[in-house]
This record gives C-alpha cells, structure tokens and sequence, in this order.
C-alpha cells in the first residue's frame, strides 16, 4: 500500500488542504503493520509557508511510521493543479522552465519550484531525509539473488557504472545511485531479450 502521507506537521497537512492529521497516518501505519501488509509512504517537501522545523517534523514521522519503503518528494506545480496555477501567480516558477523539465517518477536533482528556502538548501534537507532511509528501502536480505545480479551486471557495464558513479558523486543521493544501478541492470536485461 502507498500512503501519501505528505507531511508530518499538522500545520503543513492544513494548508495543503489535506483532511487528515500526523495522528491519523500514526494510526494507519500501525493498523497496516497490524494486518502484515507491506507499505510504502511518501512525503512532499518544500511547501509555501514549510519551515525547516516542520520538515524536521515531517522526517520524525517518517521514522516514527516505520514504512518499507520511504520516498520524499519535492513540490512540483504540475500544470492544471491548483499550486500550479498559485505558483504561476505568485511567480514561484516559470511556466516555460516547468515544460522543459523532464518530470517523471524520477526525483530531479534541484526542485522546480522553492519558495521558503534555496533549491540548494531543500536538496540538502531531501538528501539527508531520503539517504536515512536507503537501508530500510533497498537491502533485504529477501533480494540476495537479485543484488547478486545487479553485482554482475555492473561488472560486465563497467561504462555504464563509472558514469552512475560520477552522477553520484555530484548528487550524494543513494536513492538516485540506486535507481541509476537499477536502470543498468533493466537495460542488460533488455539488450539480452533483443538478441534471443
């Protein structure tokens, strides 16, 4: 299950609109390990009026939740989204850049749109959020064959690797150094498929 909690200050939650409280993702999360579902939870950082010490609140949650997998986000205005149409307003972004962005599922390095603090500064609050949790989100002692696997297709793409770790060195994100290892490995899988 993928809970989009969002943030752990009620204050945040209230002004996203959110008709739900920290309490309330408490209680859900201790249900879901109740019935031994695995969860997912994610969490959005960089909202107008967000201050650091409700992003601290909102990474004691996270910890506090215990999910199986833990992803931060930064606020993205997607167009049509009424952030979109407040971020457009209050000039927070340019509607052109937004375009040209390459918005996917993967995290951007610098956010889109930052409004209360530096792109700089909430990179370094998302890294520090999101590398805490590396551990708990990509080792399992469940996946040993398949990072046997990954360990091998690295060594036969020794390019491929010494570029995902160039990009890692500049970001420092192990989220981002293990989707770019993950990547590699689809692709090998994929090149192998189209020579059968």
């Amino acid at each position: 299950l993928d809970f989009g909690v969002e943030s752990g200050s009620d204050k945040t939650l209230k002004t996203m609109k959110k008709a739900t409280t920290v309490g309330a993702a408490l209680n859900a999360f201790r249900l879901t390990r109740r019935q031994g579902l695995r969860c997912c939870a994610t969490f959005i950082l960089g909202f107008p009026g967000e201050t650091e010490a409700d992003m601290e609140e909102t990474f004691r949650l996270a910890k506090d939740i215990r999910a199986d997998y833990t992803v931060f986000y930064f606020l993205t205005p997607y167009p049509g989204t009424p952030i979109y149409r407040t971020a457009v307003e209050n000039h927070w972004i340019e509607p052109a850049r937004l375009e040209a962005e390459r918005l996917t599922h993967r995290q951007v390095d610098l956010p889109v749109m930052a409004i209360e603090h530096s792109p700089e500064r909430l990179a370094a609050i998302r890294r520090r959020f999101q590398n805490h949790f590396f551990l708990r989100n990509y080792l399992s002692r469940h996946n040993t064959r398949f990072y046997l696997s990954l360990l091998g297709v690295l060594a036969r793409r020794p390019a491929e690797t010494a570029r995902c770790l160039a990009r890692f060195s500049r970001t420092l994100r192990l989220d981002d150094l293990a989707e770019s290892v993950f990547e590699i490995h689809q692709r090998w899988h994929r090149d192998r498929a189209e020579l059968r």
